[in-house]
């Protein structure tokens, strides 16, 4: 009898640990991503698009699907003074089941960098020199 009681109470509990954990997994995934992207477009001669493959190689280490990359600005000069990355994921397509705690959410992670560039350097020396 107490048994029949307790049973589904470990269950939903255990599955909500579940459903958490897999939640916390992709946010720092989908964080760390934005990151990794974002300080390959500091460096001088990066692309956008090479942004984005950066990104979606992190992402795709934990199976995340349906994430959206942005990568602003979407045109890389060497006078960009930063970048931001924003990693958009759907959480319900990347939980290991249908969860009432995250249906119908998404997950945003952005990462803003100032960009390495020689004109920066100039204009930091310059700075520093006046």
């Amino acid at each position: 009898m107490e048994m029949a009681l307790v049973i589904p109470i470990i269950f939903g509990l255990l599955f909500a640990a579940i459903d958490f954990s897999r939640a916390q997994n992709v946010r720092n995934t989908a964080a760390l991503a934005a990151y990794e992207g974002a300080r390959e477009g500091i460096l001088p001669g990066r692309t956008a698009s090479g942004i984005q493959q950066v990104v979606q190689a992190n992402i795709d280490t934990l199976g995340i699907v349906d994430a959206v990359i942005t990568v602003t600005p979407t045109t890389i000069t060497p006078r960009t003074s930063e970048i931001t990355v924003v990693v958009t994921t759907p959480m319900d397509s990347n939980l290991y089941a249908y969860s009432k705690f995250f249906a119908g959410k998404t997950i945003t992670t952005t990462c803003t960098l100032a960009r390495e560039s020689e004109l920066t350097k100039q204009s930091q020396d310059a700075t520093l020199t006046q």
